[in-house]
């Protein structure tokens, strides 16, 4: 039957296959591959090859963790935003004439009032 023999052909193409993945694994796995000439050829691009992607590699480290100082940094930043709103209102709050006559009272210091005299030279 004309069906079965692409089945055998598919079969036997696929077992090829599977034989010459695994005489490459065991080639690289012995060292035998780089006995290759096409392999040794093409040696130099493929040690660039690896190197680009070491390099790729440390790009992408060095810039996620500058992504979370960065990150850090800003959550630190509206913490800080959120004291200093807060200070600034206690402050505004203490530097009003009327506390400030107040707590000067408990010393027995009060308005003048008569008003500063500016001396001459």
């Amino acid at each position: 039957m004309p069906g079965e023999n692409k089945l055998r052909e598919n079969v036997n193409n696929k077992r090829e296959g599977v034989k010459k993945s695994s005489n490459l694994i065991v080639g690289i796995i012995t060292g035998s591959i780089i006995q290759n000439t096409w392999v040794r050829k093409q040696l130099p691009f493929i040690l660039f090859l690896f190197l680009l992607a070491v390099l790729n590699i440390a790009n992408i480290t060095s810039i996620e963790r500058k992504q979370r100082k960065k990150i850090n940094l800003e959550s630190e930043l509206s913490a800080l935003r959120a004291e200093h709103s807060y200070y600034s209102g206690e402050v505004a709050k203490r530097i009003k004439p009327s506390i400030i006559r107040e707590k000067l009272k408990k010393y027995g210091i009060c308005d003048a009032v008569e008003p500063v005299i500016k001396i001459k030279e």
